[in-house]
């Protein structure tokens, strides 16, 4: 299980880690306590240190593709806190029709698809779960970003962080990513309603006959006119 991911040192650069090192430190895990989640809680233990930060008790992953995987997650970390993004379909099938990438370039009813499946699962699990689980929809974090991250940090039982709290260390791995680059930029509203106001009306009328219903159930106008969904529900 140890060797799994020394398959990508790419990763481990990013994380400024140096991976023989770094396994050196991982097989003292006693035989008997090696399991996944203890591996991992090593890792951002070892990962604390290399950046000059305690090890806290919560460590986050951001992998989209998890969504699939939500049930093997919670057996192997029962305490764990989710957080939901959640995010106009309109929106979300615009951006990914437009993304720059093989197989996606005008394929919104494809990211639509993607929405609907996607947004089943966080509902389903969040049901099952619902004192680990927290929906953030992205057009109120974008337009009231103090309020909604007290609310993820509180779900978190994590303390309110002073200003510039995440230093420039604990943001090196982000700043690898070019895709990431955004996050550490300044909160905008700048990209809500554009799947609405740039999509042909043919689409938006496909797209509301797959996700009309979920978009109902989370506050959202289903029909693709242009306007703002409702915000702070």
């Amino acid at each position: 299980m140890l060797d799994e991911p020394t398959r990508d040192f790419a990763s481990w650069q990013q994380f400024h880690l140096d991976a023989a090192a770094t396994m050196a430190l991982l097989v003292w895990i006693p035989a008997e306590c090696r399991s996944v989640a203890n591996f991992w809680h090593a890792f951002h233990a070892i990962y604390a240190g290399q950046v000059g930060r305690p090890s806290d008790a919560r460590w986050g992953d951001k992998t989209p593709f998890n969504v699939a995987r939500l049930p093997n997650i919670v057996v192997i970390f029962p305490q764990a806190r989710f957080v939901f993004m959640i995010r106009d379909v309109f929106d979300t099938a615009y951006w990914y029709g437009s993304m720059p990438m093989l197989r996606r370039d005008g394929q919104f009813i494809g990211g639509a698809e993607r929405w609907v499946y996607a947004n089943s699962m966080i509902l389903e699990f969040s049901e099952r779960y619902p004192t680990q689980t927290l929906l953030v929809r992205y057009e109120d974090l974008t337009g009231s970003p103090d309020r909604e991250m007290a609310r993820v940090l509180r779900h978190l039982e994590i303390p309110l962080p002073e200003a510039g709290a995440v230093n420039a260390l604990e943001a090196r791995d982000i700043a690898a990513r070019p895709h990431l680059g955004n996050v550490l930029g300044a909160v905008s509203p700048d990209f809500v309603d554009r799947g609405r106001a740039n999509l042909e009306p043919a689409v938006k009328e496909s797209i509301a006959a797959i996700a009309a219903p979920l978009q109902i159930h989370l506050g959202y106008e289903s029909t693709g006119a242009n306007r703002f969904p409702v915000l702070g529900s």
